[in-house]
């Protein structure tokens, strides 16, 4: 094995080849050609001795070899993201950047923004609003509001609420199909939402009805898309009480059955152990707490 050390654009070529066991992943991540991924790949291989893969009919798996390579190098980028994270901290001023869903930040963040502000002088806000989870070893987000079961690896979650569902459609929808029992809903189009993919089932369970299909409605990516299609009377969606209160109140939304459903995913304040005694964290977490505080 030569002395020299590769570049670090060897290495995470190949960190990504490893972790997707696919050249053509690992190109789409990076923006380049499998080809290019591939040669890179050799070069490597040629620079250490030995071949980090077994490729067979378009297929590759790493080596043993490989694995402990790899091992080495993903941990390596593991530290370096941490350290770059917490020196740009450092030397960069006082910021705060906060991930949580677009529902989130419609609803709760927003309208509050600038009581945050207050709090949290001579701090710089960014809001970051994605419905994918936060990956802390790879983002410069500090703190995030995430939907789940509090289930994550490396991080500490504080419980911020509990969500209740509950239907939801608009007047003229309801007008258009009037309901008089729950177990017409199984001759309504209803919207569901992916990450939630199961709560008819749940529903119909809870109301001991018939299994309710999804297959005549309409099924979206995000919360919000399926809670603007019940606005815009294209069906019934679950919609999560606690956020829904003023779109119910203004009568954009309304409840054609009075019921309601505990989920088991909640709300929470997701962060990095390190972070737990920052000034900025210690502060967004009381306001945040506060916030639902005064609407349950």
């Amino acid at each position: 094995m030569k002395s020299r050390l590769p570049s670090l654009h060897l290495l995470k070529l190949f960190e990504a080849a490893a972790r997707h066991e696919s050249f053509k992943a690992a190109a789409a991540e990076l923006h380049l050609s499998p080809s290019a991924i591939s040669h890179q790949i050799r070069a490597l291989e040629e620079h250490l001795g030995f071949d980090l893969f077994t490729r067979l009919n378009r297929k590759i798996t790493l080596t043993s070899a490989g694995q402990a390579y790899f091992d080495v190098v993903s941990d390596i980028f593991l530290r370096l993201n941490k350290g770059s994270h917490n020196v740009i901290r450092r030397f960069q001023g006082r910021r705060l950047k906060v991930s949580l869903m677009p529902s989130l930040a419609r609803h709760q963040l927003i309208p509050q923004l600038s009581q945050l502000r207050q709090q949290l002088p001579g701090v710089e806000l960014i809001i970051d609003t994605r419905s994918e989870l936060v990956d802390f070893t790879q983002s410069d987000v500090d703190i995030a509001i995430r939907f789940g079961r509090g289930h994550w690896d490396n991080v500490i979650a504080e419980p911020l609420t509990e969500f209740h569902t509950t239907l939801v459609c608009s007047h003229p929808f309801l007008k258009q199909h009037p309901m008089q029992h729950i177990h017409e809903l199984a001759s309504v189009p209803l919207i569901n939402f992916s990450f939630m993919s199961d709560a008819w089932l749940k529903v119909a369970h809870a109301a001991k009805l018939p299994d309710l299909s999804t297959e005549q409605g309409l099924t979206f990516g995000s919360y919000d898309m399926a809670i603007l299609a019940a606005e815009h009377h294209q069906g019934v969606a679950l919609g999560l009480l606690e956020l829904e209160r003023e779109s119910l109140a203004q009568g954009r939304l309304l409840q054609p059955f009075d019921i309601r459903f505990k989920i088991p995913q909640s709300l929470y304040l997701v962060y990095r152990p390190g972070d737990q005694a920052r000034e900025e964290i210690q502060v967004f977490c009381a306001w945040a707490k506060q916030q639902y505080q005064s609407v349950e």
